[in-house]
């Protein structure tokens, strides 16, 4: 099972970490040259990958969550860590503002975190209801950051505080985000 992100040159892709008889592969995050198919890298992560990467506006910086171990940042030239943010259980491919200053990833831990792209540090946490499986997604403005969860339906978080804006309540809400073109509708299941 691999998750991917194909951006321009170079692909990435992460791989589970073999654990049990049936999972043959080894927790790694991998950078593949699009034209050749040829490794460029691999970083290990803490545990079994279970998000596609985010890759930043500019380049230089490719972010992986895993269910050990949080959100770590890479850099794209060399595969070195550049931080790790500590999370629980991270199943959410992480979402950047359009600024590209700040990661958005959900947790195991019931919260939704704001991390400054540049250095790792938090800037706010929102607790959800529940377990956190789905991807924040971002309004057009970047003012808002929608985000589901496995109970407790689906939170608008005003993305300058951490702050619900609001609450539409579902049994569970299992999949993505997605906004009309206009930005006046939200669309979740």
């Amino acid at each position: 099972e691999s998750y991917f992100n194909l951006e321009g040159p170079t692909v990435y892709v992460g791989s589970l970490d073999g654990q049990g008889p049936d999972m043959p592969h080894d927790g790694k995050l991998y950078a593949i040259d699009a034209a050749s198919g040829a490794q460029k890298w691999s970083y290990l992560m803490y545990s079994t990958i279970r998000t596609s990467p985010a890759l930043s506006a500019d380049g230089a910086t490719v972010y992986m969550g895993a269910m050990q171990g949080g959100l770590d940042a890479i850099d794209t030239a060399s595969g070195a860590k550049k931080w790790n943010f500590q999370a629980s259980g991270v199943f959410s491919t992480p979402a950047l503002s359009a600024d590209g200053a700040t990661v958005y990833v959900g947790s195991d831990d019931y919260n939704l975190y704001a991390i400054d792209a540049a250095s790792g540090a938090q800037k706010w946490s929102y607790l959800m209801y529940s377990t956190i499986r789905t991807s924040p997604a971002l309004s057009a403005d970047g003012a808002t950051v929608y985000m589901g969860a496995m109970q407790g339906g689906l939170d608008a978080i005003d993305t300058a505080s951490g702050a619900k804006k609001w609450n539409f309540q579902a049994s569970g809400v299992f999949s993505t985000p997605a906004l009309s073109a206009d930005g006046a509708t939200v669309y979740v299941g």
